[in-house]
Order: structure tokens, then sequence, then C-alpha cells
């Protein structure tokens, strides 16, 4: 699962600090290992330098806010756009569909649709090379390969058309949590010095 976009996603709610959007980001997917927090702040710390998220305010704990940035809502909006390929992680297509689901505001059955289009296309292709192989010990070992992509396809078109199915019958958007986790990061000086406010989360309620 992409962890980047992940936090992106969330951050798109409204502003928050890394320890409690790790919290959202293992609430809101089903990877195979939870994301560490340290992680979290090292992908907070890139997205800061590449522009994609600002710091906001820092309350009274002494927890630094993120806020996304026209060009990280830019970069989430490709991403929401863009379909899941066969070069990515196992987990990726499940958890990015379930992050869509649970956000409020975010469009699953478009990213959905979107999936649904490039595997259809992936299948009508290698359906294509399957038929155009020679009757050849070569055509038989290409067969194999090409096969199973072939059925993982039509096994994804499948999941995708009975989780659209779910989420027309169930809706499991959730708020963003506004409980106060026991950990976050603490202002540094330089963010002291640069004025950061003594505020709460700017993340509207309900």
């Amino acid at each position: 699962m992409s962890v980047k976009h992940g936090l992106l996603a969330i951050l798109a709610s409204g502003d928050d600090y890394g320890y409690r959007l790790r919290a959202e980001f293992d609430r809101r997917t089903t990877p195979t290992t939870a994301l560490n927090v340290g992680q979290a702040y090292a992908t907070l710390d890139r997205l800061e330098r590449d522009g994609l998220v600002e710091r906001a305010a820092v309350n009274g704990q002494g927890h630094v806010f993120y806020r996304i940035t026209t060009a990280g809502l830019a970069v989430l909006d490709t991403w929401w756009s863009t379909p899941v390929t066969t070069g990515a992680s196992r987990d990726e297509l499940p958890n990015k569909v379930a992050l869509a689901a649970s956000l409020r505001g975010v469009d699953a059955h478009g990213v959905i649709a979107v999936q649904q289009a490039w595997t259809l296309d992936l299948a009508q292709d290698l359906d294509s090379t399957l038929a155009a192989l020679p009757p050849t010990p070569q055509g038989d070992i290409a067969w194999i390969g090409l096969d199973a992509r072939r059925r993982r396809a039509a096994a994804e078109l499948e999941w995708l058309a009975a989780t659209s199915a779910r989420l027309r019958a169930r809706d499991p958007a959730f708020d963003v949590g506004t409980d106060t986790p026991r950990r976050g990061r603490p202002a540094n000086r330089a963010t002291a010095s640069a004025g950061g406010a003594d505020v709460t989360s700017s993340r509207p309620r309900g």
C-alpha cells in the first residue's frame, strides 16, 4: 500500500499530525504489516520536502500538524484516477479501494470503475495473445504464464464487481478520529521560533 498517497488522502480531510495519521492509516487499510509511526513521520518529511504537504500549526501538546498543499491535492487526484497495474504489490489495490470507501467525499465507485476498465482491457489483450499462440512446445510454455495472468484478471474483475455491489448496499465511510493519541512529534525550536500557533486541529468535526 502506498503510504505516501494514503497519508495525502487522509490529510485531504483536514490537518493532522503524524501519530494520529498513522492510526487513521491502519484503521482504513489492511496491509500485511501495520504502518510504523517512524515510517509515517519519514513519509511526511518527504512529502514536505516535495511540496505536497506543509506544516500548519503546533498544538498545546507540541504536536506538529500537517496540511496538504495544492500540489499534494493534484498528486492525490491523479492517484485516485490511475489504475493499479500488475507491477504493484499484492495488497495495493484492495487497500486503495478500502481507503477510498472509508473516506467521506471520495468516489470509491469511480476508483473501482477506473480499475475495471484497465483490467478488462488487459484481459482482452491476453485473450488475443492466447488465441494467437502457435501449436508448438514454445507456444505451450508461453500459454502457462499468459493463462495464469488471464485468470488473475478474471478474478480481479469478479472481485471488483462484488466490491462495487457491496458498497452500493452498505456505506463503510466513517469520520476521521479526533481523539488525542499519547504520542506525536514535538515542535522543534525552528518551528516554534517561526511562530507556530498553539492551536488544535483545523479538521471540522462530524
